[in-house]
């Protein structure tokens, strides 16, 4: 399988946003940005899995990395939100600051590959929920990208568990 040329990241980029100081929906994107659950978590699981995984498949290893930088755009676009919005992106959600805990630490690749499209999922279901509290268009767009490009990593998480399934 070619696992080059499965998408990661939309083509068209993300859009700019204007936006005026707002704490409340800075606090809003601090869940996505840094929670247990958030982009930070992701690019941290990623990356671990990448190394992982590369012993015994380089190509998925290196889509895993792909993936992972996707996230890490979605990290920094995040940031740079609640920065626009007046907040300050500390790696922290409520009263609690992000930690390596929050990183999946299998080597099971089924048990990865199940883990990680509930993620994905879930990612997607946060930032629907996300998209009824930002109150500005702008923004609204950038997260209709981030969802987007989620929804690319589920699709290339279960092509490659279809790929290893069938192989088994």
């Amino acid at each position: 399988m070619d696992f080059n040329s499965i998408a990661v990241k939309i083509e068209k980029g993300y859009p700019d946003w204007q936006v005026s100081p707002n704490p409340k929906i800075a606090g809003l994107l601090t869940q996505p940005y840094a929670s247990r659950q958030s982009e930070t978590t992701s690019v941290m699981t990623y990356l671990y899995q990448s190394l992982v995984i590369a012993p015994f498949d380089e190509d998925i290893a290196r889509l895993f990395e792909k993936i992972a930088y996707v996230e890490m755009e979605h990290h920094n676009l995040l940031g740079k939100l609640i920065v626009s919005y007046g907040g300050n992106p500390m790696l922290a959600f409520g009263n609690r600051f992000w930690s390596g805990g929050s990183v999946l630490y299998t080597r099971n690749l089924k048990e990865i590959l199940i883990s990680n499209i509930t993620a994905e999922e879930t990612a997607i279901l946060d930032y629907k929920i996300l998209l009824k509290k930002v109150p500005d268009e702008s923004v609204k767009a950038v997260i209709e990208c981030i969802i987007e490009e989620e929804e690319l990593h589920i699709k290339a998480f279960k092509e490659i568990l279809e790929y290893v399934t069938f192989w088994k």
